[in-house]
């Protein structure tokens, strides 16, 4: 009977404490939740109030002269997604009192006064207003009451062909880059001034000299989300690319709704890659072009590859050696370009977020996936711009 006593006594001061640690727990959920509501209100507020240029654009009037700006802070471009000071552009390593100007991207040709874009908003690019909003999710709330995948991010249902020639579905998304991050504004224009200032970067990694060479419709920049090495699938192929003349830069996303969805739309970057395109990537050499290899000949491709292919990671080793603590992507994002990304899902999450929406059809984090691949993408463009620049003001490409 004693016994029983204490061990009923025992159960009763265990489930105290669990109460009590679920009370906490909820507590700190609710209290990160409104921190990013508010840090998220505070970017919307500022994007309202932005009426400056991209960062790849400078501020003049119709006679090309600058434009006094009424901001207290006239170096803030904001972005739902991000937080962007431009002073952080020019070089890397220099005091913060020499970032003063967009002058070295207007060095590099950008124009200063474009087109107005005359494309009316797609639903997903409206910023959020705050009403039922998500705090983790914004997403959902831009989508509105119960959407389907294809609704939330804007995507379309196409049909592909796999190995065998047989025919399947898959999702696909085009989306112009600066319409859906207005803070790079000029960047396709900056990015093609750039390509023939990649000449002084010769030598550096293989197969940079041809970006001096290569027209901009030719580069192809890819990024891959996986759900690892372990059962891996491409989760979202994402390839970034730039027409000929005023075309602006078009990230095409492509999605398996399941595992026998990724043979069909394998099928569709192979038709990109007969091409002969230069592919640019990021840790490409090492992790995406292996990769994507392995899942062609998992699903019965065995044709051989032949494409020129730029990765930025060696080229970023090269040129920024000892300036920066690390050359992971958003490390680079934020020393080179100032900007820090606010709402992110991280890679190490994609796997997860993949398999709730497969085995469960969760959709709330799913559309991170598609936002993550996207900025990775547009700063590998960026990546070039600025690697040009430095390298012309080096005057060498022994610099390093």
């Amino acid at each position: 009977m004693r016994q029983r006593r204490k061990d009923e006594n025992l159960r009763e001061v265990l489930e105290a404490l669990t109460r009590l640690r679920l009370s906490h727990d909820r507590q700190c959920v609710r209290r990160k939740e409104a921190l990013l509501a508010e840090q998220r209100t505070a970017e919307q507020e500022r994007l309202s109030a932005a009426s400056g240029p991209g960062l790849y654009e400078v501020a003049g009037d119709a006679t090309g002269q600058p434009v006094a700006s009424d901001s207290p802070h006239p170096h803030t471009r904001s972005h739902p997604f991000y937080s962007v000071d431009a002073r952080s552009a020019p070089t890397v390593g220099e005091p913060e009192a020499g970032r003063d100007s967009l002058a070295g991207w207007s060095s590099l040709g950008v124009n200063t006064n474009p087109e107005p874009s005359t494309k009316q908003p797609l639903p997903w690019d409206t910023p959020l207003t705050g009403t039922g909003a998500t705090d983790d999710a914004p997403w959902l709330a831009e989508a509105g009451g119960e959407p389907d995948l294809a609704g939330l991010v804007g995507a379309e249902a196409v049909f592909g062909v796999n190995a065998h020639g047989k025919r399947g579905e898959y999702l696909r998304r085009d989306i112009e880059v600066e319409t859906r991050l207005p803070h790079l504004r000029g960047l396709a224009h900056a990015l093609t001034e750039a390509m023939p200032e990649t000449a002084a970067l010769t030598g550096m990694v293989r197969d940079i000299d041809l970006l001096a060479e290569a027209r901009p419709e030719n580069l192809v920049f890819l990024d891959l989300e996986t759900t690892g090495l372990h059962r891996g699938i491409i989760v979202l192929l994402g390839y970034m690319t730039m027409g000929p003349g005023d075309r602006p830069l078009t990230v095409t996303q492509l999605f398996p709704r399941d595992y026998g969805e990724e043979a069909y739309m394998l099928g569709e970057f192979m038709e990109v890659l007969r091409g002969d395109p230069v592919l640019v990537t990021f840790n490409g050499r090492s992790f995406d072009a292996p990769y994507f290899e392995n899942r062609l000949r998992f699903h019965g491709w065995f044709e051989p590859l032949r494409f020129a292919h730029v990765d930025l990671l060696h080229l970023a080793r090269r040129l920024w050696k000892g300036r920066l603590p690390n050359f992971r992507l958003q490390t680079l994002e934020r020393r080179l370009f100032g900007r820090k990304r606010l709402d992110d899902l991280p890679g190490s999450e994609v796997p997860r977020v993949w398999e709730d929406f497969v085995n469960y059809g969760e959709l709330r984090h799913l559309p991170g996936i598609w936002e993550h691949n996207l900025r990775d993408l547009s700063t590998l463009a960026e990546i070039i711009v600025r690697a040009a620049r430095d390298a012309r003001l080096c005057g060498t490409s022994d610099e390093d």
